[in-house]
């Protein structure tokens, strides 16, 4: 990831500037300094229930990390993106405690 962000970078643009990128995740953990400017917008679609480990459902908060990490991944690339964040409802997968997305609530981004 280094060496490709290292030659996006290299381009001769502005790097991004009003290059808009939408994170459908679990969220992104907004306390973290590298999202302060990033962060245009955020929905979210988290319902907790019984059932869901997490019981938080604010766009800026993450249930699991992968969301802030993607993110954080794309920021690494295109430094200047501005990012729309909507986190998407989940449930408990059928394989243990892991968490599943659901694709009713991804359907509702728009």
């Amino acid at each position: 990831m280094d060496k490709f962000a290292t030659f996006i970078r290299n381009i001769k643009t502005d790097q991004g500037k009003g290059i808009k990128v939408a994170v459908l995740d679990d969220g992104i953990d907004m306390l973290r300094p590298e999202f302060r400017e990033s962060v245009k917008e955020g929905i979210s679609f988290f319902a907790p229930t019984n059932r869901t480990t997490c019981n938080v459902g604010p766009y800026y908060f993450s249930s699991r990390g992968h969301g802030t990490l993607m993110a954080l991944l794309i920021r690494r690339v295109c430094p200047k993106a501005e990012l729309y964040i909507a986190r998407l409802n989940q449930g408990n997968s059928q394989e243990g405690n892991r968490i599943q997305l659901t694709a009713d609530s991804a359907a509702k981004v728009r």
